[in-house]
């Protein structure tokens, strides 16, 4: 079990911010979970964003359908490119390069976990789970929802 902490775009402004201007070590230890309210077809770039990233899109059961390493670019580059999959996805995590070979992480074998919180068909919803000592340092808020950590299950090879 792998975990993360990573930041929650649930809105289109946090979305189309993602790594945007933020320096390389802080993206080697940071992380960002986009959240869609229906699964649906979108793509990303990496204009402004100062280091590799790798973007695992999952379903709206949390399996992990597909995996793209980013390269950063510029708004000049004539060459300039979009990633994306071809099929709908409900959430999108980027993170450092490497991250999801690192720890083993590939389609089939992974889905997210959730801590004190619960997936619904549109939204994420507060967990009747009791919340964690207010004082730990795991904690996240993103409006109404409470995100303790999010977990990557992998099943062995």
């Amino acid at each position: 079990m792998i975990r993360s902490q990573p930041k929650i775009a649930d809105d289109s402004s946090e979305r189309s911010a993602g790594f945007q201007h933020i320096c390389p070590e802080i993206i080697d230890t940071s992380s960002i979970l986009f959240v869609y309210e229906e699964p649906l077809l979108t793509r990303f770039h990496m204009f402004n964003v100062h280091a590799a990233l790798d973007i695992g899109f999952f379903n709206g059961d949390g399996e992990l359908d597909a995996l793209i390493r980013m390269t950063p670019q510029k708004y000049s580059d004539p060459n300039s490119v979009t990633y994306g999959v071809e099929k709908e996805f409900k959430y999108a995590l980027e993170t450092r390069a490497g991250f999801f070979e690192k720890n083993g992480l590939k389609p089939g074998n992974t889905t997210l976990i959730f801590p004190w919180i619960e997936l619904n068909s549109t939204r994420l919803i507060q967990s009747s789970t009791p919340k964690p000592d207010e004082n730990s340092t795991d904690l996240a808020f993103r409006s109404d929802v409470l995100v303790n950590s999010l977990e990557l299950i992998h099943a062995a090879p």
